[in-house]
Order: C-alpha cells, then sequence, then structure tokens
C-alpha cells in the first residue's frame, strides 16, 4: 500500500516536478548503493538533489541511476522516470520507490533479470508475464511482481505492462509496452516511532541547496539567475555546481567590508583610566576643601 501511495503521489504531482514540455530541469545522475543504513546525506552524497515532495517523501525526477542492491556483484545502469525516497525522523531512508522508462516488454524484461542476477535471484513467471503482453491476450495488461529479502532489507519487483498509442496504423495505432518497477524498504531497527515531524531539510554541507518542487516559473529563475541554491536545475554535473558554489563563495568572502580597527587601543585605554582616576581625586579634593 505504501509503494501505491507513492506513486500517486508522484504521478499526481509528476506536471509540478517534472514542468512544462518546454521548460524542464536537467536529467540527474548519481548511484545509489544499497547499504544496511542509507540516509538523506548519502542521497546527495551521490549526486542527487531531490524535491521535497511531503513531510516525509523526496523524489528525483527523470534520472540516470547506477544501483547497487545489496551484496550486488556490480551496478546495473537504469533509465528512470522518477525515484522517491520515504525519510525518517532520524534522517534514514526506510524506503526507495522507483519506475525505470517505458520500453519494449523484452528490454524492461532484460533489466529485471539484470537486478535479480546482481543479488542471485531467479526470477518465476516473469517469461510468461511477458509473453501475454499482446494486444492478442485477454490478461495483457497484468503486472508481475516476486519478492525477496534479507535480514534488513526488502525489494519487490514488478513489471507493469501499459497500453501505448502510436502514429502506427500497421499496429493498429495501439502496442503494449512495459516499466519496471521496484520497491525498496528498509525493516524496522529502530526503538519507538521514525515517523517525521517536520519536513525534510537539506543535510549537513547541502544547507544552501533549495528542495523546492521545479515548476516552470522555478527552472526559468534558476536559469536566468546565478543562485548556487538553484544550481541543480541549471546543470545536472556535481563538478560543475560545486565550483558554482565555490566561486559564488569567494565572491561574498570579497564583498565583506574589512573589520575596522577598535578606537579603544591599549595606550587610549590607559590615558583613559589616568583621566578618570585624576577627575576623581580632584573632585575628593575639592570636598575637603
Amino acid at each position: 500500500m505504501k509503494v501505491i501511495l507513492t506513486i500517486l503521489t508522484c504521478a499526481a504531482l509528476s506536471p509540478f516536478v517534472f514542468g512544462s514540455a518546454s521548460v524542464v530541469p536537467p536529467k540527474q545522475h548519481g548511484q545509489l548503493r544499497c547499504l544496511e543504513t542509507l540516509t538523506l546525506k548519502d542521497i546527495f552524497d551521490a549526486g542527487f538533489r531531490p524535491y521535497r515532495l511531503a513531510e516525509s517523501i523526496c523524489s528525483v525526477g527523470k534520472a540516470d541511476l547506477m544501483l547497487s542492491l545489496p551484496s550486488s556483484s556490480g551496478e546495473i545502469p537504469l533509465d528512470v522516470e522518477y525515484i522517491s525516497f520515504r525519510i525518517t525522523r532520524t534522517e534514514t531512508v526506510r524506503g526507495i520507490d522507483l519506475q525505470t522508462k517505458v520500453a519494449s516488454p523484452q528490454q524492461t524484461g532484460e533489466v529485471l533479470r539484470r537486478l535479480a542476477q546482481s543479488i542471485g535471484l531467479r526470477l518465476t513467471g516473469l517469461d510468461e508475464a511477458l509473453t501475454r503482453t499482446t494486444l492478442d491476450t485477454p490478461k495483457r495488461l497484468d503486472p508481475w511482481t516476486q519478492d525477496w529479502s534479507n535480514e534488513w532489507l526488502s525489494i519487490r519487483f514488478g513489471l507493469q505492462p501499459i497500453l501505448s498509442f502510436i502514429n502506427d496504423a500497421s499496429k493498429g495505432y495501439r502496442e503494449v509496452r512495459c516499466y519496471a518497477v521496484l520497491g525498496i524498504n528498509w525493516k524496522p531497527t529502530e526503538i519507538g516511532p521514525t515517523y517525521r515531524e517536520t519536513r525534510i531539510t537539506p543535510p549537513k554541507g547541502y544547507e544552501h541547496v533549495s528542495m523546492d518542487i521545479p515548476n516552470s516559473d522555478l527552472v526559468k529563475k534558476a536559469q536566468a539567475s546565478d543562485d548556487p541554491s538553484l544550481a541543480h536545475l541549471r546543470y545536472a554535473d556535481e563538478k560543475t555546481r560545486q565550483a558554482i558554489i565555490e566561486s559564488v563563495a569567494e565572491t561574498v568572502v570579497k564583498r565583506q567590508p574589512a573589520h575596522k580597527t577598535s578606537l579603544l587601543t591599549p595606550w587610549s585605554i590607559i590615558v583613559v583610566l589616568t583621566v578618570a582616576a585624576t577627575g576623581l581625586l580632584w573632585f575628593l579634593l575639592k570636598r575637603r576643601s
């Protein structure tokens, strides 16, 4: 149910997250390793700049992802439509939901096989699910799923066929295409509630980054300014973003006024104290006379 709600949330907000057809943020790039403990800072360190969708959910739009599952033999490249993260009150990742780019059934099936093979999992029923993804099959749009888990993580692999409308009369203007879904959930290890009571904010070291949903107006603003908090909406490359941030930081330092030297130097303090003592002595002698 949590996965379904997250998918619906991302789908409902997609016009705002991805902007209009002419103004969109750059495609993000990053690497994710499913470690026993994954934090929000790890996501930022991986090169991603997620957008805040709710108090406990942040998301990345279209992205090139290198994903490493637990005990994986290597990284699997994925072309994804979105990645969403559920963040606990202790800034750890409770779950990741992602959807790959829509492709042919064969291409999507190959993606799922590579992911499963990286952790030594044999997929059951996937071939049958792919076989029925044809227009003349009544159950052509039935989804397929398979679960895997270890001591601290559970993963649901999924295949979702969709009916796609195309400009091809030879195919009757329709064809069945697919996308893969992956639901990754960390098993509870903390004592007490982990749900957030405050909204997600950038982790330490990334306080300058905006997590606002990049609608068309915000993307236009980012492209027309040198605001470092919006650098991720202009450039996908992390090195370029960091260079901009460092450049802006140096400019701010140069613009800061030099500290004025204090007027009360040690000698001026001695003079002031001497005058005050002399005045007090004169006042006391005058009262006696």
